[in-house]
């Protein structure tokens, strides 16, 4: 018997996508402390983390 699949479960290029999206807002959130932008550092956060 195949165990079943969590309905949370994603597909690998999903997977994939939302790792590269979570890698360019934690850069542009990096890049907004750097340069103190106070309004962008609460925009660009990871969600996924």
């Amino acid at each position: 018997m195949k165990p079943q699949k969590s309905r949370f479960e994603i597909s690998g290029p999903t997977e994939k996508f939302l790792k590269n999206i979570d890698l360019v807002l934690g850069v542009a959130s990096a890049i907004a402390v750097v340069f103190d932008a106070y309004p962008y550092t609460m925009f660009y956060h990871s969600r996924f983390v």
